[in-house]
């Protein structure tokens, strides 16, 4: 799990539950690795999973603790970087970070032998891609991302400019579907779609069809 952030906060609260509802079911717990650098301020109040006591600490100790505690689960705190060099193997991939450059190296490197889940938006828009293993990835199905530049925002000093940015509800809305496509394929073992295409401003979710 790379990203802790608006996506990647609530993405770890469903992922977790996810987790205790496979074990009851049966299956083996997960082993999570958990990769953030940032601390939490005050700009991430509200849109993702932290409060006021949070500010200051690591995304990935603060979620780790507190996912273990209320999920039972167990989840490795990363407070860095995750790097290409990173040498584990993992038979899932979440990304939700906030730049391309970063998505690029990720795709690039597990999207065809494991699976990668790539979770993105922009201020009411956004889209979930799950590719791998067949899967097409989600450059191959947004191909004018691999030209595409990151943005040079400054980031927010406060959680009303962050609110201004964001849509309250775009964060929380990608991460859902993100976990209920997880949990499909988990359960059921198989997708007739691999991902979404959201835009809150026209009330629309369209599935990305797998072919």
């Amino acid at each position: 799990m790379v990203g802790a952030g608006g996506n990647g906060s609530i993405f770890m609260t469903h992922l977790s539950r996810i987790c205790q509802a496979w074990v009851k079911l049966g299956g083996s717990p997960f082993e999570i690795h958990l990769y953030d650098p940032d601390n939490v301020s005050e700009a991430n109040l509200a849109r993702q999973c932290f409060c006021e006591s949070d500010i200051g600490l690591p995304k990935a100790v603060v979620l780790s603790h507190r996912l273990r505690a209320f999920f039972g689960v167990l989840v490795t705190p990363h407070a860095e970087q995750w790097s290409y060099q990173w040498g584990g193997s993992p038979d899932l991939v979440v990304g939700c970070v906030d730049n391309v450059k970063a998505r690029r190296v990720m795709a690039k490197r597990w999207s065809k032998d494991r699976y990668y889940l790539d979770l993105g938006n922009s201020d009411n828009t956004g889209q979930v891609v799950l590719g791998g293993h067949g899967l097409k990835n989600v450059f191959e199905v947004f191909p004018q991302l691999k030209t595409a530049r990151d943005k040079k925002d400054l980031p927010s000093c406060s959680m009303a400019e962050s609110l201004y940015r964001q849509d309250l509800f775009i964060n929380s809305t990608i991460a859902t579907l993100g976990g209920q496509l997880l949990w499909k394929l988990l359960r059921h073992g198989g997708l007739n779609h691999h991902g979404y295409v959201v835009n809150l401003n026209e009330g629309l979710v369209l599935p990305i069809a797998v072919n």
